[in-house]
């Protein structure tokens, strides 16, 4: 299979799109245009850039659009046609408009709108890490307190750009030097591009977007946010919401690559001037296996937020194998931040239509005998599952109703299910905090407090005031669980709804009243809930006042 691989900033160079400009018949055509739009000589900054221009990220991401389109153009005239399509952050609006997700004009358009939104954003700076892996880089930055940096790129196993506070960044560079890098390089960039500090760019991009439409892709575009597969389903919610989130998140281009390579893709054609991407490409074969993605359907029938969720143990997914068989967006792991890991996994069962599970339930299977003695061990739904997971949530039975979105997991369902000795969570995604109220009150009236339930809190990068306000609500009417969704990264309003109300013990035993379990598509995800809550958030709600000092 072939894969055309879009560069992105760091590619450009004086000259580029030189043999492209009189070739292509589209830019002929839309020179003027796009002159009018930009408001300067695209083809004169790219040939003569007498001002110097070329290297501002508000210059730069407009031309390499342009230039990478028309090598697009040129091979497609030429009547090649991709099996798939990716690009290197910039590069992956040029890989969305040889899907067909929009025309030429609106892709110049919005990285236009994006190169100048990320010009403006002055703080920070960025250096590239190479002879340490992430996880690596990681412990080095945490071990010394530099807790503001993030992973830009995982451009390669061998080679990551670091992002954040350039008194941070500064620092890093002794620090990763002891840890045992080869090389840790400045780069020379306005700011820190795919970081924290790019959320108020953001917030403004994604408020830009909002009158756009898009169009279904009709060549697979993977994503630099999942390092997977673009969904077909909802183009337009679906292209913002990577758009805006590829801003602040890192570039997945190692697993990008992996996962290909597991699709078995076979070559690899840089799309674009340079060969920046040939390189990594390169290293990446000879640094990582291949990512096997087994029966993987990224569709949706419903927006993002209303995810199926599949229960396992963390430690059960194998690092290069993960199998996805639903069709979901995207497949998503449950992982219970609360419990520890279990040494056993829970024990799946399958009941016909006709199955009652009641109070003194049949046996549903019987082993034969064994060591030679012939007795009948019974297995009973309430048996199945793991029993600390049942203690922890007060269940009778080891099942869980996940949120769907918009009231699908409706308040009659949590209620039922909590009847029954199992949890339901109500399916908040899409409803106003009055309606959540209306919700949570009717369950609270049909349900006692021996009863299990639950709420669904959705992370809201563009709006996270309405986070805040619906934990306010959780917290105010005492919900203990709750289903966290859609995160990619720590929150202050997730940290205080998992730390409001602990306390020690007189024995000396911790009580943690609020649970979270979370809805997770990464496995770097999943880790981010199984590890303590970050310092300086926990610092921030002691100062704001939203913890004390002994919850903290």
């Amino acid at each position: 299979m072939n894969v055309y691989v879009f560069p992105g900033q760091g590619s450009q160079e004086q000259g580029m799109g030189q043999a492209l400009f009189d070739e292509v018949a589209e830019f002929t055509i839309w020179e003027p245009e796009i002159d009018a739009l930009l408001g300067y000589s695209l083809r004169q900054l790219c040939l003569d850039d007498a001002e110097q221009r070329l290297k501002q990220t508000q210059y730069t991401q407009p031309a390499l659009y342009v230039v990478n389109a028309l090598h697009y153009l040129k091979k497609r005239a030429e009547g090649a046609k991709p099996d798939y399509v990716a690009g290197h952050s910039l590069g992956e609006y040029d890989a969305l408009f040889a899907a067909g997700a929009f025309d030429f004009m609106t892709g110049l358009r919005l990285v236009q709108k994006r190169g100048a939104l990320m010009a403006q954003s002055k703080e920070g700076s960025m250096a590239a890490v190479v002879g340490l892996g992430p996880e690596q880089i990681s412990e080095a930055l945490q071990a010394n307190g530099l807790l503001e940096i993030d992973m830009a790129n995982y451009n390669a196993p061998s080679q990551t750009v670091i992002s954040g506070p350039s008194a941070e960044i500064s620092q890093a560079e002794a620090v990763l030097n002891e840890a045992g890098a080869r090389l840790v390089i400045p780069l020379q960039v306005s700011a820190a591009f795919h970081s924290r500090l790019m959320v108020p760019a953001a917030e403004r991009f994604a408020e830009f977007l909002a009158p756009f439409e898009f169009k279904a892709l009709a060549i697979p575009v993977i994503a630099n946010v999942t390092a997977r597969p673009y969904p077909s389903a909802h183009p337009t919610e679906t292209i913002k919401k990577m758009l805006v989130e590829q801003i602040t998140h890192p570039v997945q281009w190692t697993d990008t690559i992996r996962y290909l390579l597991g699709q078995d893709a076979t070559d690899f054609e840089e799309v674009g001037p340079g060969a920046v991407l040939t390189g990594l490409v390169r290293r990446i074969k000879q640094e990582a296996t291949p990512l096997i993605v087994t029966e993987e359907t990224i569709e949706a029938e419903l927006p993002p937020e209303a995810e199926e969720i599949v229960t396992v143990e963390p430690s059960s997914i194998p690092a290069e194998t993960i199998t996805q068989t639903e069709p979901v967006y995207p497949k998503t792991q449950a992982v219970n931040a609360n419990a520890e890991v279990e040494d056993d996994a829970a024990t799946e069962a399958a009941f016909a239509e006709d199955t009652a599970i009641e109070e003194n339930a049949e046996t549903i299977a019987t082993p034969p005998p064994t060591n030679g003695h012939n007795f009948l061990t019974q297995i009973t739904a309430e048996s199945l599952g793991s029993a600390a997971f049942k203690a922890d949530y007060g269940l009778k039975y080891a099942y869980i109703a996940g949120a769907m979105y918009k009231g699908i997991a409706s308040k009659e369902l949590v209620v039922a299910m909590g009847k029954a000795g199992m949890i339901g969570y109500l399916g908040t995604g899409g409803m106003s905090l009055a309606e959540i109220e209306a919700n949570l009150r009717y369950i609270q009236a049909a349900l006692d407090e021996d009863y299990p339930y639950g709420m669904n809190l959705l992370a809201n990068l563009i709006q996270p005031e309405i986070e805040e306000q619906t934990v306010d609500l959780f917290l105010r009417y005492s919900i203990r669980y709750i289903e966290a969704a859609a995160y990619m990264q720590m929150t202050p309003s997730l940290v205080r709804y998992r730390l409001t109300g602990i306390r020690r013990n007189p024995d000396g035993t911790i009580t943690v009243p609020n649970h979270i379990l979370a809805k997770v598509s990464r496995p770097e995800v999943a880790t981010l809930f199984m590890q303590p809550a970050p310092q300086r958030y926990v610092d921030k709600l002691v100062a704001q006042g939203q913890l004390t000092v002994k919850e903290a």
